[in-house]
């Protein structure tokens, strides 16, 4: 019989979902027991979203100047270091020290690893001129919104990237998994972490309520070049489910606005 490790209790999300609290004290367990393993290649269904970001950033990437501040959320293996200059402010943030670990053993260029929660970020108002985030789900929750807007400067940028709603709620009907949940698992060990979904207009009216406005959404892919063997069935399967292709299946949502 495989052992469980399981974080914490698994209440069903009705309405309002978990207070900011108990999303960080699951977070926090969930990611401590996946971390060190979190970017092996078993993780095939983070590989595939790795994939799909990088892809963007290839067309897209990141403006940092100097003289500017900016801030990476949950930064795990961080890609704002990857951008940062010797005359810009680069902070990559994590919740727990196995995930940023990875940061800080691939090397963080000229940017600072700080360990603290997304739901009190440690930096004064009107901090950063960007604030970023490669998958934001585990923290995507009122509370953080409005830590977001407060260590935004006026006109500051937002750009974060989330699982699809519409991925991720087909995922969890066919798991029969609570919606606002993540499913981690490796041999006998299995934990649930955080993970809001979020259909764009409801996020649209919560961003526009803690003060970001001129929001705008795009969706990413797995891009065509990826072996169909490659993808996870963690994708097929709510592909199957609403009978299109992997690849025509929005696996990933680019969340840009202006700190009004």
């Amino acid at each position: 019989m495989m052992e469980q490790v399981l974080v914490g209790s698994l209440p069903e999300v009705v309405g309002e979902p978990l207070a900011a609290s108990e999303a960080q004290a699951m977070a926090y367990h969930a990611y401590t027991l996946v971390g060190p393993e979190y970017y092996e290649p078993f993780h095939i269904t983070s590989r595939n979203f790795d994939t799909a970001i990088d892809s963007y950033l290839a067309s897209q990437p990141l403006e940092v100047h100097d003289g500017s501040r900016y801030l990476e959320v949950g930064c795990g293996r961080s890609r704002l270091s990857h951008y940062s200059r010797p005359r810009s402010q680069c902070f990559v943030l994590d919740l727990c020290e196995a995930m940023i670990r990875h940061s800080v053993e691939v090397g963080l260029n000229h940017a600072k690893p700080l360990l603290a929660s997304a739901f009190s970020l440690p930096f004064r108002e009107g901090a950063f001129d960007s604030v970023f985030a490669f998958l934001a789900d585990p923290y995507l929750h009122r509370g953080y919104f409005r830590e977001l807007r407060r260590v935004l400067k006026t006109g500051g940028k937002v750009l974060h990237i989330v699982p699809s709603y519409e991925w991720g709620v087909a995922l969890r009907a066919h798991r029969q998994a609570p919606v606002h949940f993540s499913h981690f698992f490796r041999g006998n060990r299995e934990a649930f972490g955080p993970s809001f979904l979020h259909q764009k207009r409801n996020l649209l009216n919560s961003l526009e309520g803690a003060g970001i406005t001129d929001v705008h959404f795009s969706d990413l892919y797995v891009p065509e070049w990826l072996p169909l063997n490659e993808i996870s069935p963690d994708i097929q399967v709510p592909a199957d489910s609403l009978s299109i292709s992997p690849y025509d299946l929005a696996i990933l949502t680019v969340v840009t606005g202006i700190a009004s």
